[in-house]
C-alpha cells in the first residue's frame, strides 16, 4: 500500500487556493502582496482533468515511477495532523512523449484561460502567459524534475475519490506524522494499513 501527499487546498482540489504551505513558491513583486505556495495537484479535481482521469502528485515529479500502482491513498498535512483526504486507484505514470497531446487536449478545453481566472480569484492578476511559475511547468517536457520544472501533470488513473470528510490519521496512530513530505511516495507498514481501510 502506498500513500502520496496532496498540499492543504479549501477548494476541494478544484482550483488553487492560496493557501499551500509547501509546493512551488511565487514571489510577489506587487506592493503589499505576500508570497505564497501553490502545488499542481491543487487542481486535480477539477472537471477538466477529472473527463480525461489526468492528475498531478509530486511524489511522481521526485522520481521515476514507472510500475502500476493499484491504489495510492492521498493524505494531506495541516497544522500538526495528517489527514487522509482521498484514494487514486489504477495509477500509472504520463510518458514525456505524451506530453504534447496532452496539451493539444487541455488547450481545446480553454485550460490556460481557466487557470488564469483561478490564479486571478486569489489576487495574482497576472495574465497567464506572464505568470512564469506556472507556465514553466506548462512548458516543461519532463515529468521528472526539480521542483518548478516538471510538466503540471504526471499521471493517468482509473478511478479518484475524495472524501467528505478527511479522517484525522494522527488521532489514529501519531505515527502517521511521519508521512508528511510531497516528494515521497511512501510505503505503508503492514500493521498500519487498517488506518486506510476505515
Amino acid at each position: 500500500m502506498k500513500a502520496s501527499k496532496f498540499v492543504y487546498n479549501d477548494n476541494d482540489w478544484t482550483s488553487v487556493s492560496g493557501l499551500a504551505q509547501t509546493g512551488i513558491i511565487v514571489n510577489r513583486n506587487e506592493q503589499n502582496k505576500k508570497k505564497y505556495y501553490f502545488g499542481l495537484e491543487e487542481w486535480n479535481n477539477s472537471n477538466i482533468l477529472r473527463n480525461h482521469k489526468l492528475a498531478y502528485l509530486d511524489s511522481f515529479r521526485s522520481f521515476p515511477r514507472m510500475e502500476y500502482y493499484e491504489r495510492i491513498e492521498l493524505i494531506n498535512f495541516n497544522n500538526g495532523i495528517v489527514y487522509h483526504v482521498g484514494r487514486l486507484e489504477n495509477v500509472k505514470r504520463i510518458k514525456c512523449k505524451e506530453i504534447p497531446d496532452i496539451k493539444k487536449l487541455l488547450l481545446k478545453e480553454n485550460w490556460l484561460k481557466r487557470v488564469e481566472t483561478d490564479f486571478h480569484n486569489i489576487e495574482d492578476v497576472r495574465p497567464i502567459e506572464n505568470n512564469n511559475e506556472y507556465m514553466q511547468c506548462w512548458n516543461s517536457e519532463d515529468i521528472v524534475a526539480t521542483t518548478n520544472n516538471g510538466f503540471i501533470l504526471n499521471l493517468r488513473y482509473e478511478k479518484f475519490s475524495l472524501f467528505k470528510e478527511p479522517i484525522n490519521l494522527t488521532a489514529l496512530n501519531p505515527a502517521a506524522n511521519n508521512w508528511k513530505r510531497l516528494i515521497h511516495l511512501y510505503g505503508i507498514p503492514n500493521e498500519l494499513e487498517n488506518l486506510f481501510n476505515l
